[in-house]
């Protein structure tokens, strides 16, 4: 069966739909029946914009019959207009239908109360307690991974100990690993008084003898945002340049083997901001540790004295 090229065509339109941008579906219903059947067959862009502008391809993939004359550019130039409205129309309820969940996301982020509270007489502990760094960290996690990182305070290990890091009295132990089967992963150990889950110490720890570099960029992002739960007001490339530069301070100042971290552990150095301390503790042949305490300006004066340098977080 042969054509010219210069004939009028009519084109009936019996679906078009949208693959990757690529391939139009339509039929193209012939008039004189007894020349030719119903035809459906897979063509490009490129060729469904010729038969809209009356350039058709007379090939393998379309198949046409003779129609009035002018009746089929028109009816297929309509067609494509629609199909390019449609097109942008979906583009932009796309683009509005991702944006809107992120920033209802950004507005659950909690913010938690870091401010300094007394236990046992003079000792200093945060107001908040595991529960609510629980919360509000989750909060902040939940925006960039769309799940929480941490379990409820039931699901961590604990113990009690018969004194703290930085107290004489007893504290309770938590502490919190994504599996304890891979060495690799960091874990997080908190110690609250006996009493109640008020935070008197958080460590974050990263074992060196285990070391894989995902695991210690999932220590450093763990840092990081640990961070901005005390510190609010941090944007996630402020927090994460403080915390690389408070790990690098710990590898640059590490203590000898028999100085493991322990009772009464004494840091080389403490960044600190409205209450808030933060110091690094790394020795030979023990856990990379990431600390943050409670800390009043007597007790800053007291490290200092001791010969720690103290950094202020600005």
């Amino acid at each position: 069966m042969k054509s010219s090229f210069n004939q009028r065509y009519l084109i009936s339109f019996h679906s078009f739909s949208f693959v990757s941008f690529g391939q139009l579906n339509f039929s193209i219903i012939p008039q004189e029946r007894r020349i030719c059947k119903h035809w459906k067959k897979k063509c490009s862009l490129k060729e469904f914009i010729n038969a809209a502008s009356g350039k058709i391809w007379y090939n393998s993939k379309i198949i046409v019959t003779r129609g009035e004359k002018g009746m089929g550019r028109k009816l297929a130039a309509l067609c494509c207009l629609a199909g390019l409205l449609g097109i942008f129309c979906w583009l932009w309820f796309r683009s509005q239908g991702t944006q809107a969940p992120e920033a209802a996301t950004f507005q659950e982020a909690e913010r938690m109360d870091a401010a300094i509270q007394s236990c046992h007489g003079a000792e200093p502990v945060f107001a908040a307690s595991l529960e609510d760094f629980i919360r509000c960290f989750n909060s902040l996690y939940r925006q960039d991974n769309d799940r929480d990182y941490f379990p409820d305070v039931g699901r961590w290990n604990s113990a009690s100990l018969s004194r703290g890091i930085h107290t004489l009295y007893p504290v309770r132990q938590f502490r919190f690993s994504e599996d304890e089967a891979v060495y690799s992963l960091p874990t997080v150990t908190v110690y609250t008084p006996m009493e109640d889950h008020r935070i008197q110490e958080l460590t974050l720890n990263f074992d060196e003898h285990s070391y894989t570099e995902a695991g210690f960029q999932r220590f450093r992002q763990l840092c990081a945002d640990t961070l901005r739960v005390f510190f609010a007001d941090l944007s996630k490339q402020e927090a994460s340049d403080l915390a690389d530069r408070i790990i690098r301070f710990g590898n640059e100042n590490v203590f000898e083997s028999n100085a493991w971290y322990g009772d009464d552990a004494l840091p080389r150095g403490i960044y600190h901001r409205d209450g808030v301390g933060i110091y690094p503790y790394f020795a030979i042949g023990d856990w990379q540790r990431f600390c943050v305490i409670p800390v009043t300006q007597e007790q800053l004066k007291n490290f200092e004295e001791k010969g720690v340098i103290l950094y202020e977080v600005e």
